[in-house]
């Protein structure tokens, strides 16, 4: 019989941190929170207006790499999954993103650099 992990339930206090981005799409606001130890727990994505068809695919993709997280996934191995994803409309400025997925990849990567970076 295969034997299912269950994921970590939330605790009802996280702390975390807002990036917004310009992707093709407008602005893409990430939110990365982190549990008591500091590990990457969940996003929250904001794109467009609720209900319309990105918003549902946002929210869809932050359930996922949220889910991924609380079974215990690690970042790097969730930012391989979503890096280089690519779409019509292409980032803005001085950062260039694939896509929003893409987007999130590299913020994703940044936040986890950062945290190494300031231990």
């Amino acid at each position: 019989m295969v034997e299912y992990r269950q994921p970590k339930s939330r605790p009802v206090v996280l702390r975390g941190v807002t990036y917004n981005v310009a992707v093709g799409c407008g602005t893409l606001y990430v939110t990365v929170n982190e549990d008591s130890d500091g590990s990457v727990y969940e996003i929250f994505l904001k794109l467009g207006k609720s209900g319309s068809c990105v918003s549902s695919m946002c929210e869809g993709l932050c359930r996922m790499v949220t889910f991924s997280f609380r079974l215990g996934a690690h970042p790097d191995d969730v930012i391989k999954q979503l890096r280089g994803i690519r779409c019509p409309t292409t980032g803005k400025g001085d950062h260039q993103y694939f896509s929003c997925v893409d987007a999130v990849s590299k913020v994703l990567k940044s936040h986890v650099e950062s945290k190494l970076k300031s231990k």
